[in-house]
């Protein structure tokens, strides 16, 4: 079957098994261009500049309401695997706890309290060692820094900002 034409020989397509008619848009009446004023001009190139401003500005809140949805689905997702880690690592210890209870002759309490401490001190000692680590790295990258300098001030200068030393 052939979709019948309209007004400016377009067929019409749809998905439909009816054919519906495409209706041409109502092409106003103009003036040739040599009796139109540079007042029609302006406001013709004005109403395509407004055109295309709003075209931009509707992309730019495409692109933003894009970004935000995949920080929020984004945001949604940590919240949610940071609670299953969470559920999963107490769920482990209370079994540790409940294990080490049942060696205990059923002194299920000691078993917390074990378990606990030790999750305790494990922290503290993680803890203890990134600090130490952390400040030795601190203190090298500075000495380094200033290290560099004084080589760079000797080259140039002759002579560093520790003027005891000279070269």
């Amino acid at each position: 079957m052939v979709a019948p034409t309209v007004g400016n020989g377009r067929h019409s397509a749809s998905s439909s098994s009816e054919t519906k008619p495409v209706l041409d848009d109502p092409q106003p009446q103009r003036e040739p261009p040599a009796q139109r004023s540079w007042n029609d001009h302006f406001y013709e190139i004005l109403e395509y500049a407004i055109h295309y401003f709003e075209i931009r500005k509707d992309e730019l809140a495409a692109r933003g309401q894009k970004i935000v949805l995949k920080l929020v689905l984004g945001l949604l997702a940590g919240v949610a695997g940071g609670t299953a880690v969470v559920v999963a690592v107490a769920l482990g210890l209370i079994g540790l706890a409940d294990l080490i209870g049942w060696a205990l002759n059923g002194h299920y309490w000691a078993g917390k309290l074990i378990v606990g401490f030790g999750l305790m001190a494990v922290i503290a000692a993680g803890i203890f060692v990134y600090k130490s680590r952390y400040i030795k790295n601190l203190r090298t990258k500075t000495l380094a820094k200033y290290e560099h300098r004084h080589r760079l001030q000797r080259q140039r200068f002759g002579r560093d900002v520790d003027r005891n030393h000279q070269s």
